[in-house]
């Protein structure tokens, strides 16, 4: 299942990144972009940062999870395994990033 747009959103802000206005009205997906924790520009655009394996251990994995696992199950299927500190969490999915995304919204505790 796809995340929608608000999900990845939540998930690159509790990861530490943020969406900054550059402040220059004439140039609409230019005068943005995506900063980490220590102001650190990752992104050079106003569109939401791509769900792929490669950021998802970037961002989220290295700097944010005590564990994870990533195992291909039944053929067809992988299976995440995410954890951070007591609190776990386990998804499904035909696309690794996917999920490695949803085990990781999952253990980092799902908007209310």
């Amino acid at each position: 299942m796809n995340p929608t747009d608000e999900q990845v959103k939540e998930l690159w802000g509790r990861c530490g990144l943020k969406l900054i206005d550059d402040g220059i009205p004439a140039m609409p997906n230019l005068g943005f972009h995506w900063e980490n924790d220590s102001g650190d520009w990752v992104f050079n655009t106003s569109e939401t940062p791509e769900i792929n394996l490669p950021n998802l251990f970037k961002y989220a994995v290295e700097p944010k999870l005590t564990s994870m696992q990533l195992t291909w199950v039944d053929d067809c299927d992988y299976r995440a395994e995410t954890s951070i500190w007591y609190r776990e969490a386990t998804a499904h999915d035909e696309d690794p990033a996917l999920a490695l995304f949803w085990a990781i919204y999952k253990v980092m505790g799902e908007k209310k």
